[in-house]
């Protein structure tokens, strides 16, 4: 990928980099992303149980927080691969679709940090627990309304990380297997 040539714009990398980089190198970038993501999220008790979302809380071992992103990745990619065949008037490469699909959960890593803050209000306090056993007094009070309010101010960047992932896997479908929908959407 050369910064200088006339077609590269930084707003449309940002966009849609599997027009910049696919095959082995998206796919090494991807994987390691994957494994920092899920490493990560192991020490903060997030993870990466399925093809775009997280969750916080689930105490596992590091070998299955970072082998739920990976299966995830396979399988998604894996059915992509398939409709792409079924779909694409054009030929293209397996290890593009499987590279640039890894390469957009980059977009991941920051999700962690944000979803792992944004559950701190709610770690000290018992409003969880009240809110899933109907038997307790469901009355809130002034702090669990600010705690809720805080979850939820402080989830929108990590929403907006995984929205920006999922863009970038749409894109990296339509980019790698010559959809006619790229075409259509650019």
């Amino acid at each position: 990928m050369d910064n200088t040539s006339p077609n590269f714009s930084n707003r449309n990398w940002r966009l849609n980099p599997s027009e910049y980089i696919a095959g082995g190198t998206a796919l090494g970038i991807g994987f390691l992303a994957m494994i920092i993501a899920a490493v990560g999220g192991h020490f903060v008790n997030i993870n990466f149980d399925g093809v775009v979302d997280l969750h916080a809380g689930k105490d596992a071992p590091m070998w299955f927080q970072i082998s739920e992103p990976v299966i995830s990745w396979l399988i998604f990619s894996t059915l992509l691969y398939i409709t792409g065949k079924i779909f694409s008037t054009s030929s293209f490469r397996i290890i593009d679709v499987f590279g640039t699909q890894a390469f957009a959960r980059i977009a991941m890593i920051p999700a962690v940090p944000l979803s792992y803050f944004a559950t701190l209000p709610l770690k000290n306090s018992d409003l969880l627990k009240r809110l899933s056993n109907p038997s307790h007094d469901l009355a809130l009070s002034s702090n669990d309304i600010s705690s809720l309010v805080m979850v939820g101010l402080l989830s929108i960047p990590a929403l907006l990380f995984i929205i920006w992932s999922i863009m970038w896997m749409y894109k990296a479908y339509s980019t790698s297997c010559n959809t006619l929908l790229n075409k259509n959407l650019k």
